[in-house]
């Protein structure tokens, strides 16, 4: 099970399909959702469009 705050927290069912080592501490997954509704899916492409648009007006 994850928890995600997008603003609002989301559970959903993930299974681990790789994992990568970044450094000692720290690691980076890929996820594959499981069961996801539409509704859920749509909110965490808006969030990371979102994130994106202001990754971009920083470089600006």
């Amino acid at each position: 099970m994850l928890l995600l705050t997008i603003p609002h927290e989301v559970m959903i069912l993930a299974s681990v399909v790789r994992t990568e080592d970044v450094d000692n501490k720290n690691f980076k997954l890929a996820l594959k959702y499981e069961n996801i509704d539409e509704k859920t899916r749509d909110s965490i492409i808006k969030f990371i469009f979102n994130k994106m648009r202001e990754q971009l007006k920083l470089l600006k």
